[in-house]
């Protein structure tokens, strides 16, 4: 058994100092967890910012590699279209040198040709034979060509050639027959369906005479 000659006023003093130490403890207990948990914060926080500005960095440098390809797609995408260009150029473009083989192939051996001319897609012949069947057999021939269609003869007439003998002091005159032809090229593409399925158109434009 104890027995406590204190004061009461003491002793309520005394306890209410316990509790102030007590709150003072806890204070600094809630004061230093703050503390603690805003480091944490400020840590992570500054982890993330960190990852961010990683992120960011990369994307520009992906941005940065991406226009780097961008120049070299406007680059094929111009080559394409100037391809196209030539393709399309190409596509219309006349082989002379196996037109003109098909040319000397089909000619009759008493048909000359003087000249020949192309304006957009027609072909004008200009020539001389000694009479009006060689120009018809010509004419035949020239439809024998797969490449050519709408052959047609605009003119023909008799006229004087003469030519000289090798020393050029005498002349024989011949009487001869000159014409006017033309005909249409067609696509290369189209050329087998197009023998197949109808044959060279030979006509007349204009009278024959004489």
């Amino acid at each position: 058994m104890s027995i406590n000659l204190l004061p009461g006023e003491i002793i309520q003093k005394r306890k209410t100092e316990k509790r102030l130490v007590y709150l003072m403890i806890a204070g600094v207990i809630l004061v230093v967890f703050m503390v603690f948990t805003s480091l944490g914060l400020n840590l992570k926080v500054s982890r993330e910012d960190k990852k961010l500005t990683e992120i960011k960095d990369e994307r520009q440098k992906i941005n940065s590699e991406i226009g780097q390809y961008k120049i070299y797609e406007e680059r094929h995408a111009e080559l394409q279209k100037k391809q196209g260009i030539l393709d399309s150029a190409m596509a219309n473009e006349i082989a002379w040198d196996k037109f003109l083989n098909e040319i000397s192939m089909v000619i009759p051996s008493d048909v000359c040709l003087e000249s020949l001319s192309m304006s957009v897609d027609k072909i004008t012949y200009t020539g001389y034979t000694f009479d009006f069947p060689s120009v018809a057999k010509w004419l035949i021939r020239l439809g024998e060509i797969k490449s050519l269609d709408n052959i047609w003869f605009t003119n023909a007439g008799k006229a004087d050639l003469e030519l000289k003998s090798e020393s050029g002091i005498t002349s024989i005159i011949y009487e001869i027959v000159r014409f006017d032809s033309t005909s249409k090229m067609i696509e290369e593409e189209t050329n087998e369906s197009a023998s197949s399925e109808n044959s060279s158109e030979i006509g007349a434009e204009e009278g024959v005479s004489e």
